[in-house]
């Protein structure tokens, strides 16, 4: 099997781990006129992205699994066409339910790439060098804020909010090619598991039954509930009430996310 140093290791999973964050946040900027060229209530319309965060945060608990069954590669390159397959139906919508419809396969695909990715890296090293890569993989998700609302924000601007989603292909692209020619399967047949849901559903239980477990998972949820509650509501607030202009919507995403950027970097010399 080819090894990979935890530099390689790092860059080939770098799309793997931005397929969330940027299909989170790149198109955020058009929410606004999504809202008024669909014909639809505010509240609808955010449903694109919190039924995109909810079935993103189940999905993975079961992608998971299925990886330690039938090996990461193969569960790899399902997730990753199910995450085209999505950008291409969001892109091609001609209402809310098809978009919808759309972002609950690109959350599909999105948290499946995330998951494998950090699996991956769990598979290939342990220790400090494991904290290490994880620690730059949580700076490259948080340096996508910085700019994928700007991307996103152009992109509508010049060549209309579909291209918002086709230009995640870009990333479905990059993946499918670090997996055919860099990554190996990194889950020996020996280290496979079979996947039972009833055995699933009792180790979830006890590890969300844990109170040390309890405890830290409720302070990254209350940590992180800033970021999904600013990508909901800024641009009705900066864009429509404030009258602040979509291309320089990306700016205040900068601001809040350059601290956190930098934290994630930093970590691993600390």
């Amino acid at each position: 099997m080819m090894t990979l140093s935890p530099r390689q290791l790092t860059l080939s999973l770098a799309p793997f781990v931005l397929a969330l964050a940027l299909a989170m946040d790149v198109y955020v900027p058009a929410i606004p006129k999504l809202t008024q060229l669909f014909h639809v209530s505010d509240r609808v319309m955010l449903l694109t992205l919190n039924i995109f965060m909810f079935t993103a945060g189940i999905m993975q608990l079961v992608i998971g699994p299925l990886s330690d069954q039938f090996g990461r590669k193969k569960i790899a390159y399902f997730v990753t066409v199910s995450f085209a397959l999505g950008c291409v139906v969001c892109s091609v919508s001609s209402g809310p339910k098809f978009l919808i419809f759309g972002r609950i396969i690109q959350a599909i695909g999105s948290c499946g790439m995330m998951a494998l990715g950090l699996a991956i890296v769990r598979d290939c090293f342990k220790g400090n060098k494991s904290a290490r890569i994880y620690s730059y993989l949580n700076g490259i998700i948080s340096f996508s804020p910085m700019f994928a609302p700007f991307i996103g924000s152009y992109l509508d601007i010049y060549f209309g909010w579909p291209m918002m989603f086709l230009s995640l292909l870009s990333i479905a692209f990059l993946s499918l090619i670090s997996l055919y020619f860099f990554l190996p399967e990194t889950l020996p047949k020996d280290n496979r598991v079979d996947f039972s849901l009833r055995k699933v559903l009792i180790e979830y239980k006890i590890i969300f039954l844990n109170p040390i477990f309890a405890i830290y998972n409720l302070a990254t949820c209350f940590g992180l509930s800033y970021l999904y509650l600013f990508c909901a509501l800024s641009p009705y607030l900066i864009i429509r009430n404030l009258h602040i202009p979509e291309s320089q919507y990306g700016f205040y995403f900068f601001i809040w996310d350059y601290l956190f950027y930098w934290q994630h970097t930093l970590q691993p010399n600390r």
